[in-house]
């Protein structure tokens, strides 16, 4: 399955917040379950990209998403996701790690949060 950017558009423009009180969750925003394999091409920190990292897209909100991979990627790295659209340009989701936990053996589960979305056609791994 690959997640194409119309429909990470048409997933995050559908998706609305039910403000559960009482609830533990510290997200303000509602997510969506995905399991989408994909590429991200993560940052150093003069903004260049140093190296394609293979993920699995676990889920997604307007704000940010949690990833599965074998890399470590400390808080405060960024990491780019291309998403690819049907006869337009790719569509770039820029993230930035909050939060890197181990999963299981030689896997990590990151949340990051989204920095920003632009049009583009930057060399990153088709998602």
């Amino acid at each position: 399955m690959k997640l194409s950017g119309n429909q990470f558009q048409q997933i995050i423009s559908q998706l609305v917040s039910d403000k559960q009180q009482g609830q533990n969750e510290r997200r303000h925003e509602p997510r969506v379950g995905i399991r989408a394999q994909g590429f991200v091409a993560v940052s150093g920190r003069d903004g260049r990209a140093l190296r394609q990292v293979a993920v699995t897209i676990r889920d997604l909100s307007p704000a940010g998403i949690c990833i599965v991979t074998s890399t470590l990627m400390p808080k405060g790295t960024r990491f780019t996701l291309r998403l690819v659209r049907v006869e337009q340009t790719a569509l770039l989701a820029l993230y930035e790690v909050r939060h890197c936990k181990p999963a299981s053996s030689g896997f990590y589960s990151i949340g990051a949060h989204l920095v920003s979305v632009s049009e583009g056609t930057g060399a990153v791994g088709a998602a």
